[in-house]
């Protein structure tokens, strides 16, 4: 499965690292072994970076929110790019990935995410 996207800002142009949007996620309800994917390609062509912003509970904040892409010189796809999460911090949270977690319940999980913009191929 994939995580769900809503947009909550962008597209805003910051000098030194592209296009940047900040969204809201929904995660799924079995969390995939390597993490969840998330479809950017209606927002960038290429993935240079992006960060977890934070979560709206405490319970929630137990977990590291990652965002991983496949390079910078890889077009984005609708699988390429993925969430991690791990239960914990630092090298504890290494050894305990959300494999096969219900996270469906994290509320409110911001991300932020920039690159290269994707290109409007039609006007219409």
């Amino acid at each position: 499965m994939a995580a769900t996207i809503t947009k909550i800002a962008g597209p805003t142009v910051v000098p030194g690292k592209g296009i940047e949007y900040s969204f809201s996620v929904l995660l799924d309800t079995a969390f995939a072994t390597g993490g969840e994917p998330i479809n950017l390609t209606s927002y960038l062509k290429y993935f240079y970076g992006g960060t977890a912003d934070g979560v709206d509970a405490i319970a929630d904040a137990t977990w590291t929110y990652q965002l991983v892409g496949a390079g910078r010189t890889t077009a984005v796809t609708s699988t390429n790019v993925v969430i991690v999460a791990h239960h914990g911090s630092g090298a504890d949270a290494v050894n305990n990935p959300a494999d096969a977690e219900d996270l469906s319940g994290v509320g409110a999980l911001i991300i932020t995410v920039w690159g290269k913009g994707a290109i409007t191929s039609s006007w219409a």
